[in-house]
Protein backbone atom coordinates (compact mmCIF):
# COMPACT_ATOMS: atom_id res chain seq x y z
CA UNK A 1 0.00 0.00 0.00
CA UNK A 2 2.88 2.38 0.22
CA UNK A 3 3.32 2.52 -3.42
CA UNK A 4 0.09 4.21 -3.61
CA UNK A 5 0.93 7.06 -1.16
CA UNK A 6 2.09 10.53 -2.06
CA UNK A 7 4.99 11.89 -1.30
CA UNK A 8 5.59 15.39 0.11
CA UNK A 9 7.30 17.93 -1.72
CA UNK A 10 9.76 19.90 -0.94
CA UNK A 11 10.18 23.39 -0.36
CA UNK A 12 12.75 23.60 -3.93
CA UNK A 13 10.04 21.55 -6.18
CA UNK A 14 7.52 23.97 -5.30
CA UNK A 15 9.39 27.16 -6.02
CA UNK A 16 9.86 25.73 -9.22
CA UNK A 17 6.50 25.03 -10.03
CA UNK A 18 5.60 28.58 -8.92
CA UNK A 19 8.21 30.14 -10.55
CA UNK A 20 7.52 28.08 -14.38
CA UNK A 21 3.61 29.36 -14.24
CA UNK A 22 4.25 32.92 -14.71
CA UNK A 23 6.84 32.42 -17.56
CA UNK A 24 4.52 30.29 -19.06
CA UNK A 25 1.31 33.10 -18.43
CA UNK A 26 3.83 35.77 -20.06
CA UNK A 27 4.41 34.01 -22.91
CA UNK A 28 0.69 33.31 -23.33
CA UNK A 29 0.10 36.83 -23.10
CA UNK A 30 3.07 37.81 -25.61
CA UNK A 31 1.87 35.59 -28.22
CA UNK A 32 -1.74 36.95 -28.30
CA UNK A 33 -0.75 40.53 -28.03
CA UNK A 34 1.36 39.26 -31.46
CA UNK A 35 -1.12 37.68 -32.69
CA UNK A 36 -3.31 40.83 -32.39
CA UNK A 37 -0.90 43.05 -34.51
CA UNK A 38 -0.86 40.22 -36.91
CA UNK A 39 -4.33 40.86 -37.37
CA UNK A 40 -4.03 44.42 -37.11
CA UNK A 41 -2.43 44.96 -40.08
CA UNK A 42 -4.75 42.83 -42.11
CA UNK A 43 -8.02 44.42 -41.23
CA UNK A 44 -8.48 47.05 -44.25
CA UNK A 45 -9.27 44.82 -46.75
CA UNK A 46 -10.32 47.88 -49.39
CA UNK A 47 -11.98 51.04 -49.72
CA UNK A 48 -15.78 50.29 -50.06
CA UNK A 49 -16.26 52.86 -53.27
CA UNK A 50 -20.25 53.60 -54.19
CA UNK A 51 -22.68 55.99 -54.99
CA UNK A 52 -23.91 56.66 -50.85
CA UNK A 53 -20.17 56.10 -50.17
CA UNK A 54 -19.24 59.07 -51.88
CA UNK A 55 -21.75 60.79 -50.69
CA UNK A 56 -20.61 59.83 -47.27
CA UNK A 57 -17.34 61.43 -47.90
CA UNK A 58 -19.00 64.78 -47.93
CA UNK A 59 -19.57 64.36 -44.01
CA UNK A 60 -16.13 63.38 -43.55
CA UNK A 61 -17.30 59.47 -43.34
CA UNK A 62 -15.26 57.24 -45.08
CA UNK A 63 -16.41 53.65 -45.88
CA UNK A 64 -14.38 50.40 -45.97
CA UNK A 65 -14.64 46.74 -46.26
CA UNK A 66 -13.02 44.79 -43.19
CA UNK A 67 -12.45 41.57 -42.36
CA UNK A 68 -14.98 39.22 -40.91
CA UNK A 69 -12.73 39.44 -37.65
CA UNK A 70 -12.15 43.17 -37.32
CA UNK A 71 -13.31 45.01 -34.03
CA UNK A 72 -14.01 48.60 -33.68
CA UNK A 73 -10.77 49.11 -31.89
CA UNK A 74 -8.74 47.33 -34.26
CA UNK A 75 -10.39 49.19 -37.24
CA UNK A 76 -9.44 52.86 -35.57
CA UNK A 77 -6.06 51.43 -34.80
CA UNK A 78 -5.38 50.31 -38.18
CA UNK A 79 -6.70 53.71 -39.80
CA UNK A 80 -4.35 55.69 -37.49
CA UNK A 81 -1.38 53.86 -39.04
CA UNK A 82 -1.96 53.77 -41.98
CA UNK A 83 -3.26 56.93 -42.99
CA UNK A 84 -2.29 59.16 -39.80
CA UNK A 85 -5.00 60.24 -38.98
CA UNK A 86 -7.06 59.61 -35.62
CA UNK A 87 -10.72 59.01 -36.26
CA UNK A 88 -13.42 60.05 -34.09
CA UNK A 89 -15.46 57.29 -34.52
CA UNK A 90 -16.08 53.74 -35.60
CA UNK A 91 -19.50 52.09 -36.81
CA UNK A 92 -19.65 48.03 -38.24
CA UNK A 93 -21.98 46.91 -40.30
CA UNK A 94 -22.56 43.48 -41.34
CA UNK A 95 -24.34 42.26 -44.46
CA UNK A 96 -25.29 38.74 -44.32
CA UNK A 97 -25.31 37.24 -47.98
CA UNK A 98 -28.44 36.69 -49.95
CA UNK A 99 -29.77 33.56 -50.83
CA UNK A 100 -29.98 33.15 -54.93
CA UNK A 101 -30.47 30.33 -57.39
CA UNK A 102 -28.30 29.30 -59.92
CA UNK A 103 -29.05 26.66 -62.11
CA UNK A 104 -32.04 26.17 -59.69
CA UNK A 105 -29.59 25.28 -57.04
CA UNK A 106 -29.56 27.23 -54.08
CA UNK A 107 -26.61 29.58 -53.41
CA UNK A 108 -25.63 32.03 -50.77
CA UNK A 109 -23.64 35.12 -51.68
CA UNK A 110 -20.56 36.04 -49.81
CA UNK A 111 -21.09 37.84 -46.37
CA UNK A 112 -19.61 41.44 -46.02
CA UNK A 113 -18.59 43.58 -42.81
CA UNK A 114 -17.84 47.34 -43.49
CA UNK A 115 -16.81 50.20 -41.23
CA UNK A 116 -17.75 53.53 -41.70
CA UNK A 117 -15.22 55.87 -40.32
CA UNK A 118 -15.96 59.27 -39.13
CA UNK A 119 -12.98 62.03 -39.11
CA UNK A 120 -12.88 65.39 -37.73
CA UNK A 121 -13.70 68.07 -39.99
CA UNK A 122 -10.65 69.25 -42.46
CA UNK A 123 -9.24 65.38 -42.06
CA UNK A 124 -8.96 63.68 -44.87
CA UNK A 125 -8.58 60.35 -46.19
CA UNK A 126 -7.26 60.44 -50.02
CA UNK A 127 -8.72 57.08 -52.17
CA UNK A 128 -6.76 56.31 -55.30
Amino acid sequence: MAIFKKQPKTVKEESVVKAEQPKAEQQKKTELKKAAKRAARNVLVKPWITERATDLSALNKYVFLVDESATKPLVKENIAERYNIKPVAVDIVNIKGKLKYFKNQPRRRQSIKKAIITLKKGDKIEIQ
